[in-house]
This record gives C-alpha cells, sequence and structure tokens, in this order.
C-alpha cells in the first residue's frame, strides 16, 4: 500500500465515523515525517465484529 492510498484509506474511515485520527509533529526533531495516531470508534468497533456492515470496506 503507498502512502497515498493509506491515506485514502483512512479519510473514508474517518468520514464514516470509523476512526479517529490526528497528526502529531515532532518539535524535539525537526524533520522527521509526520506522525498519525489512529483510534477506532465504537461504530469501526462494529464494522470489525461484523454487528454493521459497510459496502466500502471488506474485512476478511
Amino acid at each position: 500500500m503507498t502512502s497515498r492510498e493509506l491515506a485514502a484509506a483512512l479519510a473514508y474511515l474517518q468520514s464514516g465515523g470509523y476512526v479517529e485520527y490526528e497528526e502529531l509533529r515532532s518539535r524535539e526533531l525537526p524533520g522527521l515525517p509526520r506522525l498519525v495516531r489512529v483510534g477506532i470508534t465504537a461504530a469501526g468497533a462494529d464494522l470489525v465484529d461484523g454487528t454493521s456492515d459497510d459496502p466500502g470496506i471488506d474485512i476478511p
């Protein structure tokens, strides 16, 4: 998966309310690539558990 594909997947998941994420920047270590912290929401957990469905998401 490319970084562009990952960004698109995260944006889709966030728009559906399945994850929350924020970009973090290090003040102590300038020049490092950005870091992203991602957390699953209750709606995202329902997708993983199979109690809800989204046609745009394939969970094996």
